[in-house]
């Protein structure tokens, strides 16, 4: 664990027991927790909900956080706790009554839209914690491209554990335009009748060329060769 913890932070430092780093850095960018990567600063508020986050609003703390805030290149706002309404939406808490959860969202909004800081919520300060490792984990990747990763199903397995090649070409076919998992499956009956493979294309490309490529090994240009040939 290499974030570092403000020290007003005593119960959070508490539980991260001996891999504490208390440190003082924290509060000068805003924060409570400040993360240290190759790709930028990352600086956490912990608010606690709704005792904390309605003091620090009052009495100025939200203000200078904020402004501190945006000498960071990612900011995060961890609101903790959950608050209880009425059947109008109103908060049930002493003195914050006239909050609604509208307006509690707006003003996530304005975090985000006006000053660049991200919400997230979490149920204790353990759920806090796995958040700020799951940003430093985060941070810590040179690249993040599950967005434009298709994501493989479980169903493309046989009961041995292996790729069946109807599943896996039914699969490619659905990365195509207006191809869904019905009409790849009549795409790929036509073409083992008719042409005797179930992918109804070809590539000019050897199996040693294919092996050339950075990243793919014998055993899948094997595959994707025997989807094409």
């Amino acid at each position: 664990m290499s974030f570092l913890t403000a020290p007003t932070e005593k119960d959070a430092l508490k539980h991260q027991g001996d891999n504490a780093i208390s440190s003082s850095l924290p509060e000068k960018y805003g924060a409570d927790f400040l993360i240290l990567t190759p790709n930028g600063k990352c600086g956490i508020q912990r608010k606690h909900f709704p005792e904390d986050f309605f003091a620090s609003l009052k009495d100025g703390r939200t203000a200078r956080e904020v402004a501190l805030m945006k000498q960071l290149d990612f900011r995060v706002w961890v609101i903790e706790g959950k608050g209880y309404y009425d059947g109008q939406g109103r908060l049930l808490s002493e003195g914050n009554s006239r909050w609604t959860k509208s307006a509690l969202r707006n003003l996530s909004r304005s975090l985000w839209t006006q000053h660049g800081i991200m919400c997230e919520y979490t149920d204790d300060v353990d759920d806090t914690l796995s958040v700020v490792r799951e940003w430093e984990a985060y941070l810590k990747k040179q690249k993040h491209i599950s967005l434009l990763t298709r994501q493989k199903d479980k169903k493309l397995e046989d009961e041995w554990g292996k790729f069946d090649k109807r599943a896996f070409a039914q699969f490619f076919l659905q990365g195509l335009p207006r191809v869904g998992v019905d009409r790849a499956g009549t795409i790929i009956d036509y073409s083992l009748e008719k042409l005797g493979k179930p992918v109804p294309m070809s590539w000019d490309i050897t199996l040693e060329d294919m092996c050339k490529i950075y990243g793919i090994g014998k055993k899948t240009a094997r595959t994707l060769m025997e989807l094409f040939e």
